[in-house]
């Protein structure tokens, strides 16, 4: 379950991590908190994070051509 994913320990430090991540998070997601994807923004050193209020686990439909771009 996403719980223990995250609660456990990874064997590494996310602050270690040195490559671009771009994150997108609906922020009404009942899947996966918007806080632990504010956290993992806030702890890897090169996260572009986007929040989309008011959507749910499955934003990234609505919004797969902006990912798209952004990852081209």
């Amino acid at each position: 379950n996403n719980t223990e994913i995250l609660m456990r320990d990874w064997d590494f430090q996310l602050k270690d991590i040195q490559k671009d991540i771009h994150l997108w998070q609906g922020e009404a997601d009942v899947n996966i908190p918007t806080a632990w994807a504010r956290y993992l923004a806030k702890e890897l050193p090169h996260c572009q994070a986007t929040f989309f209020p008011d959507e749910g686990h499955f934003a990234l439909f609505q919004h797969w051509e902006e990912i798209l771009q952004t990852l081209r």
